[in-house]
């Protein structure tokens, strides 16, 4: 008999979510991927047919993403293979709320 924890482990990984190959873990490590300046103004929204959507609280920080986007890139390749990015698209959200 398996133990509960190794089949919960066995079916998330069966959907992908694990942290080199799951869309899931991209969203908690954004911050990860980019400098804390980036990060404290920016935050994935949204990962759907190879494009990562990144919420930015104001139009300078996504020409930001725009310049820094090779970089990032590259950070997302090698800390997470399996997610096949193949373009970010920024979103501008000029609202209060505060990542």
């Amino acid at each position: 008999m398996e133990k509960a924890g190794d089949l919960v482990k066995e079916y998330l990984d069966s959907l992908r979510l694990n942290k080199k190959t799951g869309n899931v873990e991209i969203f908690k490590g954004w911050y990860s991927l980019v400098d804390s300046s980036l990060a404290s103004h920016s935050k994935v929204f949204e990962f759907e047919k190879s494009v990562l959507y990144v919420e930015v609280d104001h139009p300078g920080w996504a020409q930001t993403i725009f310049l820094k986007k090779k970089g990032i890139m590259g950070s997302i390749r090698k800390e997470y293979p399996g997610l096949e990015i193949k373009d970010i698209r920024v979103i501008i959200n000029s609202g209060k709320e505060r990542y």
